[in-house]
C-alpha cells in the first residue's frame, strides 16, 4: 500500500499513526508527546485506532497519548487480546508472525527508507524476505532439489538420456504396430456390406427353419394316416375270411347261422372302416 498526496496533505502523520498503532514507536511524536498540541488542544483526548483483517481476523489496536492514563487496546474478532502498550505490541506481533522491527523496517516503511535494506547485511536481509513471504518451505525445497542435482554424474545423466532416447524408439514401434494393425481392420463400407449379406442369410435360415416345421408336421400326418390305411387292410382281410367261414358254413345248420351272425357284424364294421377310409382319401 501507497500513501499519495500533495505536499502537507498529511501522508506523514498518517504514515505515522499507522506504524505507532502496529509498533508502538514514532519518533514523530516523541516519548513524550511534546507536540501533541498540532493535533489536540489541551484537555483534549489524542489517540487513533486502526482497523485491519489478517488470515480471516479482524483487529482493532486503539493507542492514546493523551490522557496518559488511558491504556492502548487490542481486539481481536471482539475479544480483548492485550491491554497497555507493550502488551499490545506484543499481541500484534503474535498475529503477524512478525516482530515490531520487521514491521518498522519492512512494512511500514518510510519513503526516504524504501531501498534502504540494500546496504544491510545480505543475511539479515534474505531472512526478512523470507519471514515477509513466507518462503521457508519453498526455500528448503530449493535446498533440496540443489543438493539432489549437486549428486547427479555426467554418468548417469549419459544414462538417463540413453535410457529416455530407448523409451522414445519403443514409443515409436508400438506407434507404428498399432497404425499397422488399424489399416488391417475392415474398411467401414466392407462391414456395412458384411452386414446386410449377414441379414440376407438370416432370412434365409428363418424361412428354413419354418418350411422344415411344416415338413415335419405333413410328415406326422402320413404317420397317421398310413397307420389307419394298414388297419383298414387289415381288416378287410379279416371280412374276406369271414366270408369264406361264411361260404362254408351255410352248408352247415348250426354253425351256419352261428357264422352268418359273426359275418354280419364284420360286415357292419368293415362299412364303417370303408367310409372311414373314403374320407381319409
Amino acid at each position: 500500500m501507497a500513501i499519495l498526496g500533495e505536499n502537507g496533505s498529511g501522508k506523514s502523520s498518517l504514515f505515522g499513526a499507522i506504524r505507532w498503532l502496529l509498533t508502538g514507536e514514532n519518533p514523530n511524536f516523541g516519548v513524550k508527546a511534546d507536540n501533541i498540541s498540532q493535533y489536540a488542544k489541551d484537555g483534549e483526548p489524542a489517540y487513533a485506532t486502526l482497523e485491519f483483517e489478517h488470515n480471516g481476523h479482524i483487529a482493532v489496536v486503539t493507542r492514546h497519548l493523551l490522557p496518559e492514563k488511558e491504556q492502548s487496546t487490542l481486539l481481536v474478532d471482539g475479544k480483548e487480546i492485550g491491554r497497555g502498550d507493550k502488551n499490545v505490541t506484543a499481541g500484534i506481533e503474535k498475529l503477524l508472525g512478525v516482530d515490531a522491527k520487521f514491521i518498522s523496517r519492512f512494512i511500514i516503511v518510510a519513503q526516504t527508507e524504501i531501498f534502504s535494506f540494500i546496504d544491510d547485511n545480505q543475511t539479515d536481509t534474505d531472512k526478512f524476505f523470507q519471514r515477509l513471504f513466507n518462503t521457508a518451505k519453498a526455500d528448503k525445497c530449493q535446498d533440496v532439489i540443489g543438493k539432489g542435482v549437486a549428486k547427479i554424474t555426467i554418468p548417469e545423466i549419459v544414462r538417463t538420456s540413453s535410457e529416455l532416447a530407448s523409451d522414445r524408439d519403443e514409443q515409436l514401434r508400438a506407434a507404428e504396430d498399432l497404425r499397422d494393425q488399424i489399416s488391417k481392420l475392415p474398411q467401414p463400407e466392407n462391414i456395412v456390406a458384411n452386414i446386410q449379406t449377414e441379414q440376407a442369410v438370416i432370412k434365409q435360415w428363418e424361412t428354413r427353419e419354418r418350411v422344415a416345421n411344416e415338413l415335419s408336421k405333413i410328415e406326422e400326418q402320413l404317420v397317421r394316416q398310413q397307420q389307419q390305411l394298414e388297419t383298414l387292410t387289415a381288416d378287410g382281410k379279416q371280412y374276406e375270411d369271414d366270408l369264406t367261414a361264411l361260404t362254408n358254413a351255410a352248408n352247415g345248420q348250426e354253425a351256419a347261422h352261428a357264422a352268418a351272425r359273426v359275418a354280419l357284424g364284420h360286415w357292419e364294421s368293415y362299412k364303417s372302416i370303408a367310409k372311414a377310409k373314403e374320407q381319409l382319401q
